[in-house]
């Protein structure tokens, strides 16, 4: 949130760049944009927990 709230004010242009392509849909001047990008956030962190436990299992 801290990050679109900024980018309004010009700052992170670049970031908000690589990020919107990324994750599809995400664009920092509508409420629907910020919402798929939250979307997309949220179940790549899903994925990222699970690889993670998966390798932590694994090496345990």
């Amino acid at each position: 949130m801290i990050i679109v709230l900024l980018s309004r004010k010009g700052k992170f242009e670049r970031y908000i760049s690589l990020v919107s392509k990324v994750y599809k849909g995400f664009d920092t001047k509508t409420s629907s944009g910020i919402l798929k990008g939250a979307v997309w956030a949220f179940v790549d962190g899903i994925i990222t927990a699970v690889i993670i436990l998966s390798l932590y299992m694994l090496f345990k």
